[in-house]
């Protein structure tokens, strides 16, 4: 999945959608939310790197709305507006900055929420290495 985010037509897709062709590397990062876990209202920036847009791929199948684990974009005031349940092998992309959340998972859920996330940024990283 990596070196396919990473492939010249992929980049060229992520160019195209987001008009920003300074893109050179996706990263891509694995992320497991189990019962009570959350992620705090951000903002994805960072200082060692310019990122252009976030990318989530869920990954879990049959994930309930009720259960939490919802991702969430945020109002200036870092309130969710936009609330949207994982749905399996779906790909979520966004410009940042910008804020949003993931909400907590319920305390009864006993299934974990899985997703593949990172960034379509300027800098070269992690693919040389690879």
């Amino acid at each position: 999945i990596f070196q396919y985010f990473n492939s010249k037509e992929y980049l060229a897709l992520l160019a195209e959608i987001t008009g920003d062709a300074s893109g050179q590397e996706v990263s891509t990062w694995c992320s497991r939310y189990d019962r009570s876990h959350y992620l705090s209202v951000h903002m994805d920036e960072s200082q060692s790197q310019t990122r252009i847009a976030a990318h989530v791929l869920a990954l879990t199948k049959d994930w309930k709305q009720e259960w939490g684990g919802n991702f969430a974009f945020c109002n200036d005031d870092g309130e969710p507006d936009i609330i949207l349940p994982p749905s399996f092998n779906s790909l979520m992309l966004f410009k940042v900055p910008r804020l949003h959340l993931v909400t907590q998972v319920e305390s009864f859920v006993g299934e974990s929420r899985y997703s593949l996330f990172g960034w379509y940024k300027v800098e070269k990283e992690y693919f040389n290495a690879c």
